[in-house]
């Protein structure tokens, strides 16, 4: 297999929207996501390869540019929807045309959104659109098509080219996620190429004589992500960790619950599981949840704290790993340290 052609560039200094299409020239049949059909995981898991998933990507990059016509200033658009790989292929077909997504928690109030849309002065919403949020600010709404229209496609690809060189696009606004609250308002962070990109760079830890780190340390696994798109965790791990690091990102497409977790942990085979510490507080009661980590590799958990008693209880059946960063410099690389 020839290597592509910005594969021997050094770690760290490649760019997310085109990295797609790398792979997609050297290994199309790589699974970079697998999705739950329904809400039952026993239903089975649609399987997504790159070659699927760049194809996604420029239908969409297309659909937006002929709906959005010609882009100057990077436009903000933002979209709010349950767990679903739209928000993966959004983010490079955004950047591809032109225009920054801005991701939103479904649980943010009416006045942290207007907030968050002034802030970034987005006036373009992307359906599914809430009615409360348009009549308090007249936007100007695009319907977006679910995720099957995008993947379900037999069409030929129609590439949308994606030229530009690191030093040219590293600092330019990629991806726009929120803060957390817990210093206030909200706060729109904007997260440009140079910040994910710096991903890559984890995986080249072990040729320095260091153990791996999560999360590179995934490469060649499936990684389940019980933990919304819109948050930063799951921005960083299911985009440019996913790609950067070699891993199939494991998706359920509705809200995250201590059965749904376990379901997948059953049907979908993962090696890997990242969960809140409140769906772990939950997953901890149940005796049969319990047993089945025993079917993971580690079990990974970030974002607020994890109670001692759970802590310790988890620890029983499977490996913990405490998943440190923040929104404006992403997932720290963790190793495994064990004493």
């Amino acid at each position: 297999m020839s290597a592509s052609p910005s594969s021997t560039k050094t770690p760290g200094t490649r760019l997310f929207p085109s990295l797609v299409d790398d792979i997609t020239r050297s290994d199309p049949n790589r699974i970079l996501y697998s999705i739950a059909r329904t809400r039952d995981p026993s239903d089975g898991f649609l399987d997504v390869s790159a070659k699927s998933f760049a194809r996604a990507v420029d239908r969409c990059a297309w659909y937006l540019q002929d709906q959005l016509g010609p882009v100057h200033d990077p436009p903000t658009v933002t979209y709010m929807a349950p767990q679903d790989i739209v928000h993966a292929i959004l983010v490079p077909a955004c950047s591809k045309i032109g225009c920054v997504p801005l991701f939103n928690s479904l649980r943010n109030t009416l006045d942290v959104h207007l907030a968050l849309f002034y802030q970034t002065q987005c006036d373009i919403f992307l359906l599914p659109a809430a009615q409360q949020i348009i009549k308090a600010r007249p936007m100007r709404v695009l319907e977006i098509p679910g995720v099957h229209y995008w993947l379900d496609d037999g069409t030929e690809r129609r590439p949308y080219p994606y030229t530009k060189k690191f030093e040219e696009a590293r600092h330019e606004p990629l991806v726009i996620l929120h803060s957390s609250g817990s210093t206030g308002m909200l706060k729109p962070i904007t997260l440009t190429n140079g910040t994910l990109s710096s991903m890559e760079a984890f995986t080249v830890l072990p040729s320095l004589g260091q153990e791996p780190a999560f999360p590179a340390m995934c490469a060649g696994t499936r990684v389940y992500f019980g933990i919304p798109l819109f948050h930063s965790v799951g921005m960083y791990l299911c985009l440019p960790g996913c790609l950067y690091s070699g891993f199939t990102a494991v998706l359920s497409l509705f809200l995250i619950t201590a059965s749904l977790a376990n379901g997948v942990h059953v049907y979908r085979d993962v090696q890997y599981s990242v969960l809140i510490p409140a769906t772990l507080i939950e997953l901890a009661k149940d005796p049969e949840y319990l047993r089945n980590l025993g079917r993971l590799k580690y079990l990974i958990f970030g974002g607020a704290l994890l109670p001692r008693d759970v802590r310790n209880c988890l620890s029983n059946y499977a490996r913990l790993i405490n998943c440190l960063g923040s929104t404006e410099c992403g997932v720290l690389p963790i190793q495994d340290v064990r004493s």
